[in-house]
């Protein structure tokens, strides 16, 4: 969208961090630069990958802190091989790891204001978590369809929050902010031409076919958005997050280059 500017921040700003599997790195180089800058958030909420990273900001891990965790990130450690029920996998694996690093579990314990959204089975509509068991709503937040099984909470069915609400701007004006800025992964990727395993034909297939996807032109994504360009990095990249990290940074200090402390200062989408 475009803004009327000089567009100021106003009252509570939020950062929503969007969906994307493994291109969700790149938000750890987002984190880095608005650290640089100062920039001050009252607010982070997350899709899918985006709800690990912003968590784990939220519990006061610096950018710096989350790249040391992420460089142990594998799918073997999130992901545990199930009987083909419900989805081929268990993401118990993403559990515990959040349990790991965030021991109190809660999103009350955390240090900044932190939301996810997953999406519920049975209404077809995004599901905002803003309190009680972290972990589990984070697991919601990244049960990709057919690869993972839907987590269940409270006799509900989630899955990827991304299928809905890739950007979650929408879940941080719920939580009271004035104010957003949205990091978007998934603008410039396009599947590559030997799609050779399960996890990148699902997530290509989940971007074709979600409603954050065929209705991109009225989806709220923020009132500034950060777009990295991601083009060769396939979804299950896990490997590349220096790259990713490199791509992330660029695009923040490209959007935030506009930025006086106070307003936005020239046209930006």
């Amino acid at each position: 969208m475009f803004l009327n500017f000089p567009y100021k921040l106003k009252g509570k700003f939020a950062l929503a961090l969007s969906s994307g599997a493994a291109h969700g790195l790149a938000h750890i180089g987002v984190l880095k630069i608005l650290e640089k800058y100062n920039i001050k958030i009252d607010i982070l909420a997350g899709s899918s990958v985006g709800s690990i990273i912003g968590a784990l900001w939220a519990e006061g891990y610096s950018s710096e802190d989350i790249y040391k965790i992420a460089k142990e990130f594998s799918w073997k450690k999130i992901a545990k091989l199930t009987l083909p029920h419900k989805g081929l996998l268990s993401i118990k694996g993403l559990e515990d790891m959040i349990k790991e690093y965030i021991p109190h579990n809660s999103f009350e314990g955390l240090s900044k204001k932190f939301g996810c959204v997953a999406t519920s089975l049975q209404s077809e509509k995004p599901k905002y978590f803003t309190e009680g068991n972290l972990s589990k709503a984070i697991c919601a937040s990244c049960a990709i369809p057919v690869v993972f099984k839907p987590v269940k909470i409270n006799n509900e069915f989630f899955i990827d929050g991304g299928f809905i609400e890739n950007v979650p701007a929408p879940l941080a004006r719920n939580m009271g902010a004035d104010s957003v800025l949205g990091v978007r992964l998934n603008k410039y990727y396009k599947l590559s031409k030997k799609p050779d395993n399960m996890i990148k034909i699902v997530l290509h297939t989940m971007k074709i076919m979600s409603p954050a996807g065929r209705f991109s032109n009225y989806i709220d994504r923020g009132d500034v958005v950060i777009t990295p360009v991601i083009e060769e990095i396939d979804y299950d990249g896990l490997s590349r997050i220096d790259k990713l990290l490199k791509i992330g940074k660029k695009a923040a200090k490209e959007k935030l280059k506009n930025y006086n402390g106070k307003y936005f200062i020239k046209k930006t989408r």
